[in-house]
């Protein structure tokens, strides 16, 4: 029996597994076309490092299942396209960290990309933003967004912290070298 139902049950779920993937690629190609014509990318004058970008990222979205952030791979694809200046580790680098991400990380990115131009937050501010002052007890608060801060740190680069020796008040959190307003 089980062999006869384990079976079936495979061909079943690699059916749908298939089925799953390619309309999730199809979506995500439709919706580049459209950043193309809307940017005047050229296709056909992109060269092996932006295509493997592209093969890249649609498998990464063929496996995704949020569709906000299959969304946000075909920008960051596109955004890729715009960009050969930026050199291909750095282009697939993002493609990676984009996949690692999850919403906490990109809220955070979006409040220091909003408050960079203003002011260095520091790690109360950035916290009360993304979770409402005193809507859950800190140490679950810091449970979620002190190790997500840390990934997009040493992870990736993408903030630093700041040190203001002089008023001997520090955490100030900034964008790092590496951030991307993508």
């Amino acid at each position: 029996l089980i062999p006869v139902v384990g079976g079936a049950m495979a061909t079943a779920w690699s059916e749908w597994d298939t089925t799953r993937r390619f309309e999730r690629v199809e979506e995500a190609v439709s919706q580049l076309g459209k950043i193309v014509e809307a940017t005047g990318i050229q296709p056909d004058r992109l060269g092996e490092a932006e295509m493997h970008l592209l093969e890249d990222g649609l498998n990464r979205i063929s496996r995704e299942h949020r569709k906000r952030k299959r969304a946000a791979f075909v920008r960051l694809i596109a955004s890729c396209w715009l960009h050969p200046e930026i050199s291909f580790e750095e282009r697939q680098a993002f493609l990676r960290a984009l996949d690692e991400f999850d919403d906490i990380h990109i809220r955070a990115l979006l409040f220091l990309r909003d408050h960079a131009e203003k002011d260095f937050p520091k790690y109360e501010q950035i916290a009360d933003d993304l979770f409402g002052k005193d809507s859950i007890k800190t140490e679950e608060r810091d449970s979620i967004l002190v190790p997500a801060m840390q990934q997009l740190t040493a992870g990736f680069g993408f903030v630093e912290r700041a040190y203001q020796f002089a008023s001997r008040s520090g955490g100030a959190i900034i964008p790092g070298p590496t951030f991307s307003p993508e």
